[in-house]
């Protein structure tokens, strides 16, 4: 249980100051790192998927999508959860102010952001439409 407290869907619902998470449902870093770092991956059956999503095993996908599921089960005051393949979404004004493939609702991350510190609006935006990472 110790481990757990690092993940959102864990530590959460214990937060008690506003917190708006943004956050792709198929994060870069995690697949490669956490869910299936090179020492864990014994075989290399790994490597091309984490490259690119398209050359991932049905097997994969499904391992993916549930690793998808569990940070959209997360509950916060504010979220945005879309199912962009990357990490760190808010480091490039591209996705931040509005890359197509990267908006939820028709509204970028800026926006959703903005009407949640203003509250007119506590939104939790999840990417539902997609059940396979996206290249964003």
């Amino acid at each position: 249980m110790l481990l757990q407290c690092f993940y959102p869907q864990f530590i959460l619902p214990n937060i008690k100051t506003p917190v708006f998470v943004i956050n792709s449902a198929y994060d870069s870093y995690q697949v490669q790192n956490i869910l299936a770092p090179e020492k864990a991956d014994k075989h290399d059956s790994w490597s091309t998927c984490k490259l690119n999503i398209s050359n991932c095993s049905p097997t994969q996908l499904k391992r993916l999508q549930g690793m998808g599921r569990s940070v959209s089960n997360s509950t916060s005051r504010g979220m945005f959860i879309n199912s962009c393949y990357s990490h760190c979404q808010t480091g490039n004004q591209i996705n931040w102010l509005g890359d197509p493939a990267s908006k939820l609702d028709n509204k970028a991350i800026a926006e959703v952001v903005s009407d949640w510190f203003y509250e007119r609006n506590t939104t939790q935006l999840i990417d539902r439409q997609h059940t396979l990472p996206q290249q964003c």
